[in-house]
């Protein structure tokens, strides 16, 4: 029996050690730091579950307990874990562990780098230009030159709220100044690309990719796509319109095969979880960012749909091996309950309560417990309610009969995720 390591704290590092906690070959899976959601659920496998307290980037910590309790697999969550070399630390440590170098972790910390290695790859993406800081005003001449929307992204971790998109241009400038002056940050202005977004889960080692899913999460805060950028707010897996085999055939052709060699010609080895974020434009799928690691919220229902033993898959990725992942076909749906004002300025400490029939569909994320109430709110995304089933508009139906039962005061949820789809009828 093996023990396992999770780093990380959110809703995502929850589905993970759950899944992980699933497999018969697993005897306890230890979360660092994780919540105190994470052991309160009721789940048959969530009595292998220990949260620790070592923060997800102290290296040495997590290092040192690793090689204390022989950790066989460990598991990278958040993006902060990775851009400070937490892999690099346990590799050279003869430590098993899924997750990309620091220096393959920059084609999600440096969005100039990963449009660079994308327009040496010659995978489709949206035309850019990067700026420093101290380039304000190259930045605004070029704005002016431009007749159409533009998206600015920040040059480095933002929680994914870093992205602003502007359909107009007349509030751009602003917007620039606050990013350049105000946080002194480097930028990428792009154009604006137009279609469905889409994210694509794979599994690299080397040059062995092991596909795992599409899902679609939704990031806008309130219904109707509304309000500002969050880290996410829901999220569907599969994606209702797309025979989900052959795009992610595609994908691995006309994007993740060029990115490989591209990243080799620049002496990088890419190993671990890598999301492809598309838009799904009239001239085929389009890259509009890479994260290295399990995207939060998207994780959570992506992993409610394999099948396999996730502990043992793992083991064959690393071992770069050959393997088709088996999912279910029936759609998993997932709601994040936030905190009102996210991804503003926030309450916490809102006591939390959940009828214990529901509490195995719940992934918990910025919580904590109190002497008063067994958990309490403590971050923006507060949970997320996950549901599956064949047919979408009961399923829909379904998932927000069981939302209305959760008591947290001073929230917030989406009201229209996967709406869209049925609408639609697809």
């Amino acid at each position: 029996m093996n023990k396992v390591l999770v780093i990380g704290s959110g809703g995502r590092e929850h589905a993970l050690a759950l899944k992980l906690a699933e497999s018969k070959q697993v005897s306890q899976v230890f979360v660092a730091p994780g919540n105190a959601g994470m052991e309160l659920a009721i789940n048959p496998s969530a009595h292998k579950i220990q949260c620790i307290d070592i923060s997800a980037v102290d290296k040495e910590a997590l290092v040192e307990f690793a090689r204390k309790e022989d950790i066989q697999l460990t598991v990278v969550g958040p993006e902060t874990s990775l851009a400070i070399g937490l892999v690099d630390a346990f590799r050279q440590h003869d430590l098993a562990i899924v997750g990309p170098s620091q220096s393959a972790a920059r084609l999600e910390s440096s969005k100039t780098f990963a449009k660079d290695i994308l327009t040496k790859a010659k995978v489709p993406t949206a035309e850019y230009r990067a700026f420093k800081a101290n380039e304000f005003d190259q930045a605004i001449a070029f704005v002016r030159q431009q007749n159409s929307g533009l998206v600015v992204k920040e040059d480095g971790l933002a929680a994914g709220k870093g992205v602003y998109i502007h359909h107009h241009l007349d509030d751009i400038e602003n917007n620039l100044s606050y990013i350049m002056k105000d946080l002194n940050h480097d930028l990428v202005i792009e154009e604006l690309l137009e279609g469905e977004e889409l994210s694509y889960f794979s599994l690299l080692n080397g040059d062995h990719i092991i596909p795992l899913a599409l899902a679609q999460d939704y990031k806008r805060a309130f219904d109707d796509d509304k309000g500002p950028n969050t880290g996410g707010m829901g999220s569907i897996s599969p994606v209702p319109g797309y025979d989900e085999e052959a795009l992610m055939e595609e994908c691995n052709q006309i994007i993740v095969r060029p990115l490989i060699q591209a990243l080799k010609a620049e002496g990088i080895s890419y190993t671990g979880i890598l999301y492809t974020g598309l838009m799904m434009t009239k001239d085929g799928p389009k890259v509009i960012e890479f994260n290295a690691r399990f995207g939060d919220p998207e994780t959570q229902v992506v992993l409610e749909r394999i099948v396999d033993d996730f502990y043992h898959l793992l083991q064959v990725h690393l071992n770069q091996e050959i393997y088709q992942v088996t999912l279910k076909p029936e759609y998993c749906l997932g709601v994040v309950v936030a905190a009102l004002g996210y991804p503003g300025t926030y309450p916490k400490g809102m006591p939390i309560q959940i009828p214990e029939n529901l509490l195995a569909q719940v992934r918990f994320a910025g919580v904590k417990s109190s002497p008063d109430y067994p958990l309490i709110s403590q971050g923006g995304r507060i949970l997320m309610l996950i549901q599956s089933g064949d047919q979408l508009d009961n399923l829909s139906q379904e998932i927000y009969q069981k939302l209305n039962q959760i008591q947290i005061n001073q929230t917030y949820y989406r009201k229209d995720i996967a709406q869209k789809h049925i609408k639609k009828g697809d």
